[in-house]
């Protein structure tokens, strides 16, 4: 009885080598299979491939020459309006009425190198002006913005060619702040200018 535990001890360490054994065999039969390669014959399925689009291209699309040229004979009939108040103090304001219209005078001629892009043989234009500002009831300025106004500070090109484009109205300080664009119609030649008028009436002039 003594051998006994002996015998069953051999027999437990036997069962446990024949089980470990077993274990390891069925593990590497196992990476066997899963290191099988197989060829796969189904049709690929790859995704679809779309023309490169930068974001914002078309968001702002380039005017065509005959949009620019439709605009432009649009702006005659257009008469710009504004009409706002601006608060100079806790009792004093700034009441703005102008007008920007067209003046219909004839008196422009496009030479052919900004008719050219356009297929166009001759190209009259005409000239724009604005009109009155207002402080509260009374007037501290009453008449009419011509380009002749801002002549001195205009190049050769831009006193033969270039009209005024309708403008930017804000408040500075405690004068009103027309900013200009004098520009040659069917091109981007052109420069911007500001006229200041205070309360008193004075204009400044000056190139942006």
């Amino acid at each position: 009885m003594k051998n006994q535990p002996i015998i069953l001890n051999r027999i437990s360490i036997s069962l446990v080598l024949l089980i470990g054994f077993g274990i390891i065999l069925y593990s590497c039969n196992s990476a066997s299979h899963k290191l099988t390669a197989v060829k796969d014959t189904s049709q690929k399925a790859f995704p679809l491939k779309y023309p490169k689009h930068d974001e914002g291209e078309d968001d702002n699309p380039e005017p065509s020459l005959a949009s620019i040229l439709k605009d432009q004979l649009k702006s005659y009939k257009d008469t710009i309006k504004v009409d706002t108040i601006f608060l100079l103090s806790l009792h004093d304001t700034m009441s703005v009425q102008l007008r920007h219209y067209c003046t219909y005078d004839h008196k422009i001629n496009l030479p052919p190198r900004y008719l050219k892009l356009f297929n166009l043989k001759k190209f009259q234009a005409h000239d724009f002006v604005s009109g009155l500002v207002k402080i509260n009831s009374k007037v501290v300025f009453d008449g009419i913005i011509k380009k002749a106004e801002f002549q001195s500070l205009l190049n050769d090109e831009l006193i033969k060619y270039a009209v005024l484009l309708a403008p930017n109205v804000t408040l500075s300080g405690n004068s009103l702040s027309l900013q200009y664009s004098i520009s040659v119609p069917l091109s981007d030649v052109g420069q911007g200018f500001t006229m200041k008028i205070d309360t008193l009436g004075r204009k400044h002039i000056t190139a942006d």
